[in-house]
């Protein structure tokens, strides 16, 4: 009988339900947002309420290694970190993986008078964090204003970093062997007085750097991206335009020196003022298939033409095409790597796909809600179940669903799974 006993209790051990991840509410279930982090156990999600958190533990903000999520319950312009000049956002340094997420916050005001915290919005040290879809707003002081990496690895993407100021960097700041992947981020309004405005790299960096919009930051004695002591990132389809530094000297929008070697395919460098990149001071750039203003000589398939930006709907970076309405087709449609994929999205004010061989530059998301078939707010498995009942249809055929041709040539194939594939698991 005992051994019986024995038997029945260790196989309702081994087949217990897993424990079920639970979702904290601040401030429903914990007064503020740092409560709520401690709270959690792994696998957990702390949701934040619509609103304005100010105040202690509403600040400086530590997960503790934890892999949690902690996200806003209806979007970052609906949750607000206010640090009100008095400290940072979030730390991230205790060995937090691509688990520990944050998403759909915004972070205003946050500010670092010394070096105790590198990063006054998030900070990053030994440590590879998800940061998704999040505003960053304001954030000065210190070293880097915006999300600083140290020997870090972490996911930014989707991000919008806005209006910081600060001597050295105000948006992304990269040291000591950070590998961070940067993609789908919008970057403007930023100055800095002597450093990169929007990102920068220093010592045995190599980050994957896809699909970002630099405009509109304003440097001195600097320049937008910047580079030295021997990194070597990797840069795909980014635009860095409308940046300005008036009555200020610069080195040039992307600067590269000191033994660092980056590899730039399919970007777009198209300012007022000064060359595209500056390599003088002993970098040795990869430059294809790219539009640099006064460098068209630079590298295979690279152009220096105007680019004949567009304003759409998400913003003054679209590029102009005959097949969306506007009067003339950019240099840069079709211009890109033919060896390389479109990063996903659209140049077209229309939102039409990008097709064929690459666009150079930004690629605005504009699919995201016309891949939402069944108008539940996500892209999701249920979404996919309808594309997969009309694939390999085409008009005519009773199976065509013309809503999940996306990009209306009348059949619904691999393209458009392509085109889903992108925004699957976006929110919209």
């Amino acid at each position: 009988m005992a051994v019986r006993i024995t038997v029945l209790l260790l196989a309702l051990f081994l087949f217990s339900p897993p424990a079920i991840a639970a979702e904290i509410r601040v401030p429903g279930d914990q007064p503020t947002i740092q409560d709520g982090i401690d709270a959690a156990r792994p696998g957990d999600t702390v949701i934040l309420s619509s609103g304005t958190y100010i105040g202690p533990d509403n600040r400086d903000l530590d997960f503790k290694g934890k892999a949690i999520t902690v996200r806003s319950e209806d979007g970052a312009e609906t949750c607000i970190i206010d640090c009100q000049g008095e400290g940072v956002g979030f730390v991230f340094w205790d060995g937090e993986g691509p688990n520990s997420v944050l998403e759909g916050v915004t972070i205003q005001s946050a500010y670092v008078s010394g070096y105790d915290y590198f990063g006054a919005g998030i900070t990053c040290i030994g440590s590879s964090p998800t940061i998704r879809d999040n505003i960053l707003d304001q954030c000065g002081g210190g070293y880097c204003g915006g999300i600083y990496c140290e020997g870090a690895s972490p996911v930014i993407d989707g991000n919008v970093i806005k209006n910081s100021q600060c001597r050295f960097h105000p948006a992304i700041a990269c040291a000591n062997g950070s590998s961070p992947l940067i993609t789908d981020n919008v970057i403007f309004g930023n100055l800095s007085f002597d450093g990169a405005t929007g990102l920068w790299m220093i010592y045995d960096c190599s980050p994957t750097v896809i699909n970002n919009l630099f405009h509109g930051n304003q440097h001195c004695e600097g320049s937008v991206i910047g580079m030295v002591y021997n990194c070597s990132p990797v840069l795909i389809n980014n635009t860095i335009a409308g940046n300005e530094f008036d009555s200020c000297t610069s080195h040039g929008f992307i600067d590269v020196s000191d033994g660092c070697s980056p590899l730039l395919v399919n970007c777009i460098a198209w300012n007022r003022w000064g060359g595209s990149i500056d390599y003088s001071y002993g970098g040795n750039p990869t430059v294809r298939y790219c539009d640099f203003r006064y460098q068209g000589d630079i590298g295979p398939g690279c152009i220096d033409a105007n680019p004949l930006f567009v304003s759409g709907p998400f913003g003054g970076y679209y590029l102009s095409q005959v097949a969306a309405g506007q009067t003339a087709d950019s240099p840069c449609v079709d211009a890109g790597d033919p060896g390389t994929a479109s990063p996903g999205g659209t140049t077209r004010t229309d939102g039409g796909p990008d097709v064929g061989a690459p666009d150079m530059g930004f690629h605005y998301s504009s699919y995201a809600s016309v891949c939402d078939l069944d108008g539940s707010g996500r892209v999701d498995g249920i979404d996919l179940s309808i594309i997969g009942r009309s694939f390999g249809a085409g008009e005519g055929d009773p199976r065509y669903n013309g809503s999940a041709d996306f990009d209306r040539n009348g059949v619904i194939d691999g393209d458009d799974l392509a085109i889903f594939s992108f925004y699957f698991g976006a929110t919209i």
